[in-house]
């Protein structure tokens, strides 16, 4: 914590398991990698199995520059990233990013898209474009035939799961990250979140929950819908686009903050 190493310093050997580096103070820029070098130094870790970063990341590129490929080890089984506000611009690292099937990630974006303590506003239309590229990246990173069977929506988390979960792990709520899932439904999971430093929420621009219906939804079995996420939605007049979602065979929800949706989903059913 607050100890960033050099780059090409030995103790980022191929033999390193767990790597976690945090700075919770302002970095030197100069002490960052470029993603290249980053690039780089994850691919020389061939036996990592862990790997956390909190406020640390290389220099990002802007989007429209040429694409890194970042190939993490193969052996990777849980990658997390968190950044705060002013370290958001990580974003863009991750659609380079190549992930295995087993992989589980958590991103988590803090004080980020709320009225107090939030972005400024110039760095919100900044962040704002690059939240349906990095959602997309994550959902099909392990390629078209891997693609989430289950998700967990709520207001501003998203969870995707490569498989259903068993029946007595069924919820509206995701986990705070998803090395707290059960053994059998960890591998390949993937929690996304804009977490808000105040109750008071921006006008729905960072809400995760109106993003998820432009992913490709045609191999989703499971879909969990929060009371929140099911409220927000309503707002933005998006619920009939769940519709696009023609495979699901178990939806869940909180039946007392469910009336719009119920109705809704009456008025397709066949009589």
């Amino acid at each position: 914590s607050d100890c960033i190493p050099r780059w090409d310093s030995s103790l980022l050997c191929p033999s390193l398991t767990h790597l976690s580096l945090q700075c919770v103070y302002p970095i030197d820029p100069q002490h960052l990698p470029t993603l290249q070098q980053f690039a780089g130094v994850l691919a020389s870790l061939t036996c990592l199995r862990v790997l956390s970063l909190y406020d640390v990341f290389p220099h990002i590129p802007p989007p429209n520059s040429s694409n890194i490929t970042i190939k993490l080890p193969p052996g990777l089984q849980h990658l997390e990233l968190e950044a705060h506000a002013q370290h958001a611009l990580c974003l863009n690292l991750v659609p380079s990013l190549a992930l295995s099937p087993s992989t589980c990630v958590d991103v988590k974006l803090i004080d980020i898209g709320f009225d107090m303590g939030g972005v400024p506003p110039e760095m919100a239309q900044v962040l704002v474009p690059m939240l349906d590229p990095a959602l997309s990246a994550l959902y099909s990173a392990r390629g078209t035939r891997a693609l989430p069977k289950e998700l967990v929506i709520e207001r501003s988390i998203l969870g995707f799961h490569s498989i259903e979960r068993a029946r007595n792990r069924w919820s509206t709520s995701n986990p705070f990250r998803t090395q707290d899932l059960s053994h059998d439904e960890i591998a390949g999971s993937t929690v996304f979140s804009t977490r808000g430093s105040s109750d008071i929420a921006h006008d729905g621009e960072f809400h995760s929950c109106r993003r998820f219906l432009s992913l490709p939804l045609h191999g989703v079995t499971a879909i969990s819908l929060s009371a929140a996420a099911l409220k927000d939605m309503q707002h933005a007049n998006v619920l009939s686009d769940l519709a696009r979602a023609q495979a699901v065979r178990r939806l869940g929800i909180d039946m007392r903050s469910s009336a719009s949706l119920l109705e809704l989903l009456s008025e397709r059913l066949p009589d």
